[in-house]
């Protein structure tokens, strides 16, 4: 007879101080209100109570598997995989790790893993109360709510059908319709009426982006105040003509010799705005203190002006540089690690990315939608690869002329990695980059657990 294996979760640091364990009073379990009297009970062991997992986490959907030769412990449900190994204090979820207080370990032939861990992975609450001792876990009803932001670039003809078909998912846009053109002013480029009518009837809100990444032109621009006051003259005249809500800045390539110059153009411009209208900015990805070519933005004072500040955490690999991921999720949680500290996390929405490159084995490589990379794989008939490293999508092909070429291009599994980072580190929401590119099964995981 198969020697069945009843994996237990361990719930959360208790020390006991009181009565000894062969006099303390039975815990008690309740999942979604109802007591669940399981074959075998909760308790205490070195200090920390134990709680059966089918008996939680069962009646909250989720399913167990157990791979004996890895001594690895697989918890699943819907698009949310949680897995833990043996004696190890990590664990993934979505391809994310996370460090556990306690690893999941074998005691007496039996499994026991950190309930709260699994728990609140799942969207659940677990509540331990010592003086009734009472375990309680809650699965959270998120059914039909926003528990993020998610903010969408308006950029083309086709952002419209894209906020048709995700009305629901999306709670801001952002019109990419203003440049800074020659002579330093304001140029409407494209104004989006239907996509702004939409966005009002149903309840969101609607900034203007204003786009400049002329580094001489910039730096004109930021020493010259008589400039910089014609300039936010001109973002007033177009907030109050077009009747945006406020205005999103995106301005690249800032030398790094003007920190100080563009934080008081920000403040200056903070200052016009007033309470009338918000701001926030499109800032580049930074993940060291070795990029001093991004010393031009002082991220946290910029942070404490901003209302909000969005990450461009993208284009780690380029096309005019070397093949590989877009954002690989590693890169990506780097650079969460090193501007958390300096942006507050609710201010703080995460840039993602939606598409890929394709790189020759010689020359710059050209951007890419993520179904056009689809398509071409299967046209190339090309086996298309996860890398390890960076959780991202790749694939190689030789075109008519024999040269071989490299795609990498983001995917469901490294989207929704991405989104498992923004739950993680508790970060505002998300930025798409952008409406109008991103297939539909890739909205299907956006802000769903």
């Amino acid at each position: 007879m198969k020697k069945r294996i009843m994996i237990l979760l361990a719930v959360m640091m208790v020390t006991v101080f009181s009565l000894p364990a062969f006099a303390a009073a039975p815990i008690s379990l309740f999942v979604n209100g109802e007591q669940i009297t399981a074959d075998v009970p909760p308790r205490i062991v070195q200090g920390r109570v134990i709680l059966p997992a089918r008996a939680i986490l069962e009646p909250l959907g989720a399913q167990f598997s157990w791979d004996s030769k890895s001594r690895t412990v697989t918890v699943s449900k819907g698009e949310k995989k949680v897995i833990l190994k043996i004696d190890r204090k990590e664990a993934q979820v979505n391809g994310i790790k996370y460090t556990l207080d306690a690893p999941a370990s074998i005691i007496q032939g039996r499994t026991f893993l950190p309930v709260r861990f699994v728990a609140e992975a799942f969207d659940a609450s677990v509540d331990w109360n010592s003086g009734t001792r009472r375990v309680t876990v809650i699965q959270n009803d998120t059914t039909g709510k926003l528990d993020i932001v998610v903010t969408g670039y308006y950029f083309d003809w086709r952002s419209l059908e894209s906020l048709q078909s995700n009305i629901n998912k999306i709670t801001d846009t952002i019109h990419f319709s203003y440049e800074i053109d020659s002579q330093g002013r304001v140029e409407e480029t494209n104004y989006f009426d239907q996509g702004y009518q939409l966005a009002r009837q149903n309840g969101m809100g609607v900034e203007m982006l204003v786009f400049g990444n002329n580094r001489a032109q910039l730096i004109t621009l930021l020493n010259d105040a008589n400039a910089q006051k014609v300039l936010i003259d001109d973002i007033l005249r177009f907030l109050k003509e077009r009747d945006f809500d406020g205005v999103n800045l995106d301005l690249e390539n800032i030398d790094k010799t003007l920190r100080t110059q563009y934080l008081a153009f920000v403040k200056n411009l903070k200052n016009k705005l007033g309470s009338s209208y918000t701001l926030s900015l499109s800032l580049p990805s930074r993940s060291s203190d070795r990029e001093t070519w991004r010393d031009g933005y002082d991220y946290a004072g910029l942070a404490k002006v901003a209302d909000r500040v969005m990450i461009m955490a993208y284009d780690q690999h380029y096309a005019g540089g070397t093949p590989g991921p877009v954002a690989g999720n590693d890169w990506v949680e780097q650079v969460i690690k090193y501007l958390l500290p300096l942006i507050p996390k609710e201010k703080f929405e995460l840039g993602l990315g939606i598409y890929g490159y394709d790189w020759p084995e010689t020359g710059a490589g050209k951007s890419l939608y993520v179904q056009a990379a689809r398509d071409l794989a299967a046209t190339e008939k090309a086996v298309i690869q996860k890398d390890a490293v960076s959780g991202v999508s790749f694939f190689s092909y030789s075109d008519d002329a024999g040269v071989t070429h490299q795609v990498w291009y983001e995917e469901r599994d490294s989207v929704k990695a991405k989104m498992e980072l923004v739950k993680k580190y508790r970060l505002a929401g998300v930025a798409l980059w952008r409406l109008g590119i991103i297939p539909q099964d890739i909205w299907e995981i956006i802000n769903k657990d």
